[in-house]
């Protein structure tokens, strides 16, 4: 099963993802995340290294990878 999550620029796109992939990993399907920004000024830059490292998703700490 392929999800696509498409939407706006700050408008909750990966925090969506993300819950999404929490509640299918807990019934055990494999899942894969992917998520794209261009770092184009310092705000987004920063967001994009707070939200690559680590997230919390329904309590759990959850490390998000990315592996090709």
């Amino acid at each position: 099963m392929i999800h696509l999550i498409v939407g706006g620029a700050r408008s909750g796109k990966s925090r969506f993802a993300e819950h999404c992939a929490a509640e299918f990993a807990a019934k055990g399907y494999e899942c894969h995340y992917l998520a794209t920004a261009q770092a184009l000024d310092e705000e987004t830059q920063q967001r994009i290294s707070r939200t690559d490292w680590i997230q919390l998703c329904h309590g759990r700490r959850m490390k998000w990878v990315l592996n090709w």
